[in-house]
């Protein structure tokens, strides 16, 4: 079932320093690499020809048989790996319906970094849920793959200091890129040619930018429901700059719900069929941020009739 990997841990040991270069793998009926608490591992060169998985990162559960040490005295206390670096790959085609790249920690014991950069997938169409799944995990980073068709381009869950920068999409059924209940977090200079749902998604993130992303048509599969950039579920801290949302079937370019706090926009072009960018002034808005000489935040935005107002934060 896997083509490399292992299913076994002992507490406080790490197997470490395992590169994995320049192999084919091909329909493997599981993943055809799987890591379980392993540190230092390099993947760089691989072909993945119609696998049921491609990459899967485990961490063990406390208790569950992989935390006793190597007395057999169970520790009770989840370890996971550190270091794992997925770049230059391609994927081609996939048997699965589930997620090609998945990194798992678990609860307060997140993966650390982690490096998934330059991929092609290729062949996968719509078959595969998610093409890279990120969570319990902290200093991430997915830059420059490309996607191509799937059901959901990149996920991030309960994750901290992740950048997601410059990976394009030609077509998702769901989101391009969904993030949850994670801090720090920067999507920056994406392309999204055609998304089924929002292409950006915050729900319950603290920090971060979304930025110079250039969203070609979102809101395919319900024309006028959904938007380009959307930020729900108690976002905060978070600026968007320097976005193209274009199309005629997003409802709102940028849309921020009610429940977010201290949201910043500034220099997108965007449109929808409601509007081009919804902000209520509860959770932000929508203009620039300026400092007097004296040191004093002053915000800059347009009201309804198309004058400046300023006033100070």
């Amino acid at each position: 079932p896997v083509g490399i990997g292992s299913h076994s841990a002992i507490h406080d040991i790490w197997p470490t320093d395992i590169n994995i270069t320049v192999n084919t793998f091909e329909e493997c009926t599981y993943r055809a690499i799987r890591l379980f608490k392993l540190n230092n591992v390099y993947m760089e060169g691989n072909t993945f020809k119609r696998c049921k998985g491609i990459l899967n990162v485990s961490t063990p559960s406390a208790g569950g048989g992989y935390t006793k040490d190597i007395n057999g005295v169970e520790s009770g206390v989840s370890q996971s790996g550190d270091t794992v670096v997925f770049v230059s790959n391609i994927i081609d085609g996939f048997d699965e319906s589930g997620t090609c790249i998945g990194i798992n920690g678990v609860n307060d014991k997140s993966v650390k970094n982690i490096k998934i950069n330059g991929n092609i997938f290729k062949g996968i169409d719509s078959i595969a849920e998610t093409c890279i799944y990120v969570g319990y995990a902290d200093s991430v980073e997915v830059l420059n793959n490309k996607l191509g068709a799937t059901g959901r381009g990149i996920w991030v869950l309960n994750s901290n200091n992740v950048r997601i920068s410059g990976n394009e999409s030609k077509k998702t059924s769901q989101e391009g890129i969904l993030v949850q209940g994670s801090n720090s977090v920067y999507a920056e200079n994406n392309t999204f040619y055609d998304t089924g749902y929002n292409a950006i998604y915050y729900a319950g993130v603290n920090g971060g930018t979304i930025s110079a992303n250039d969203i070609k048509k979102s809101s395919t599969v319900s024309p006028g429901e959904r938007n380009g950039i959307f930020l729900g579920s108690e976002t905060k801290n978070v600026s968007i700059n320097n976005n193209i949302v274009s199309g005629s079937t997003s409802l709102y370019g940028i849309q921020v719900t009610t429940t977010c706090q201290n949201i910043t926009s500034s220099n997108n072009k965007c449109s929808g069929r409601s509007g081009a960018i919804s902000i209520p002034s509860a959770a932000g808005f929508d203009g620039i941020i300026m400092t007097s000489p004296s040191g004093e935040n002053y915000k800059a935005v347009l009201n309804s009739s198309g004058q400046l107002t300023v006033s100070r934060l």
